[in-house]
């Protein structure tokens, strides 16, 4: 057992000023650490969940298209995406003529003769 002279030495008083103030830190560091650890973890987690389901969505949707998987949600997303598909081309058609200054009703008309059949009512 170390006697109370050495405990009151100056490099014994030094280390437990030190260990007093390190210390904390040290472990809140450390704990910082695992926080940022298991953060990381699970963002890549969440990454990889959202590929599985991007590449679930993309099997689902080429057999659907096949005609090998029949739901009746599933159809009616693909057509949503066909819609969005075909708004956003038009929307395509209608920049590169602003920036090309053509004119714009000539591209919509041509865009209409293209999609006839689906802008009108079934």
């Amino acid at each position: 057992m170390k006697s109370a002279r050495s405990r009151d030495s100056v490099s014994w008083r030094a280390y437990r000023w030190v260990r007093h103030f390190v210390a904390p830190s040290l472990r809140e560091l450390l704990r910082t650490g695992k926080v940022m650890q298991t953060l990381w973890d699970s963002a890549r987690l969440q990454r990889k969940q959202r590929d599985y389901y991007r590449r679930a969505g993309e099997r689902a949707i080429e057999l659907a298209r096949l005609g090998k998987l029949q739901d009746i949600h599933l159809e009616r997303i693909l057509l949503k995406i066909d819609r969005s598909e075909r708004i956003l081309k038009r929307q395509d058609l209608l920049l590169r003529s602003y920036q090309q200054r053509g004119d714009i009703k000539e591209v919509l008309r041509i865009d209409r003769q293209q999609n006839k059949d689906q802008l009108e009512p079934v």
